[in-house]
């Protein structure tokens, strides 16, 4: 397993153990010897060590902040992606009191791995002043919070549409970043067992995800750099759409015909769907023409040759 497919098993156990005040659900992640630390003003700075000292640590973070508000929404808006020795991603959070402000932090966040796939490290930081912001933030509403430690507030209605934007956002975002990292697992890993891609401008649509997983593998053979760079996102009740810009060298044999090494950079679009919390399915878009002009394969051979590609897979 990549550490990206580790880093993703380890944030839907995270966002499950906030859900069910069950941080056990975490233990399993970490090295004997893992450390967190987390960069900034009380109450948010910490520097726990070993297992139980991080989980501990994050259980009493999330008593003594987030659990005074009523709503709690993480969306991630960079990465992940591999960095730095492990995996980085920048993220945001709003955390909402009925009759205040929100409450909003943004950070960069770093997991890196031993050679177990245990999480050895976790390094935090707050961007911006934000944590000095918060900290006054939380003095001046003190006796408007709830009590520090409470239990899980009840769901409410008025935050449900942004938890469901930021969750599937961020679902999108990491798919992204796991394709762009050539990552079939990682990005697999957080789709249905029935996902399917519909590759418009080639015709063809895979069925699952193991059919899915030999399509992204042959794709990535052909084209071992692809990177997806996002450009904006609109969630809504039927799905995410997703636009922006895909990159991507023709460094391997296609249909027979020898690589180029040329480079497209050409822009995309995609609509997702979801299912049971997953994605369910990819429907893509680009300009076929387009990237045969910048890969150097004239159109209509490139059209006889997906011809051919869809007749075999009939």
């Amino acid at each position: 397993m990549s550490d990206l497919a580790r880093f993703l098993d380890y944030a839907r156990a995270f966002e499950l153990a906030f859900l069910c005040d069950d941080f056990g659900l975490i233990e399993p992640f970490f090295a004997d010897d893992a450390r967190h630390r987390v960069a900034g003003e009380d109450p948010f700075a910490a520097d726990d060590h070993g297992r139980d000292g991080v989980v501990a640590g994050l259980r009493a973070s999330v008593g003594r902040i987030d659990r005074r508000f009523d709503a709690r929404i993480v969306e991630i808006v960079e990465g992940p992606e591999p960095r730095d020795g492990g995996v980085g991603m920048r993220f945001t959070m709003h955390l909402r009191r009925a009759g205040l402000p929100d409450l909003v932090l943004e950070g960069d966040h770093l997991t890196v791995y031993d050679d177990g796939g245990s999480i050895a490290r976790i390094d935090e930081t707050l961007l911006g002043g934000c944590d000095k912001e918060a900290r006054a933030y939380l003095e001046r509403h003190d006796a408007a919070l709830r009590p520090s430690g409470s239990a899980p507030p009840a769901p409410r209605p008025e935050d449900a549409p942004l938890f469901r934007d930021a969750f599937q956002k961020t679902l999108v975002r990491a798919y992204a970043a796991a394709k762009s990292a050539q990552d079939v697992e990682a990005a697999l890993g957080i789709c249905h067992p029935d996902f399917s891609i519909e590759t418009l401008a080639f015709g063809t649509t895979s069925r699952g995800r193991d059919d899915t997983a030999n399509q992204l593998a042959l794709f990535f053979s052909v084209f071992p750099d692809f990177r997806a760079e996002t450009e904006g996102l609109l969630s809504g009740d039927e799905g995410v759409a997703w636009w922006g810009r895909i990159a991507l060298t023709f460094a391997g044999p296609l249909l027979g015909r020898a690589p180029t090494g040329r480079r497209a950079t050409i822009p995309a679009f995609s609509i997702f769907d979801f299912r049971d919390g997953l994605l369910a399915r990819e429907r893509f878009f680009f300009d076929l023409g387009m990237l045969c002009d910048d890969i150097g394969v004239p159109l209509a051979e490139m059209s006889r040759a997906l011809e051919g590609l869809r007749a075999a897979a009939e």
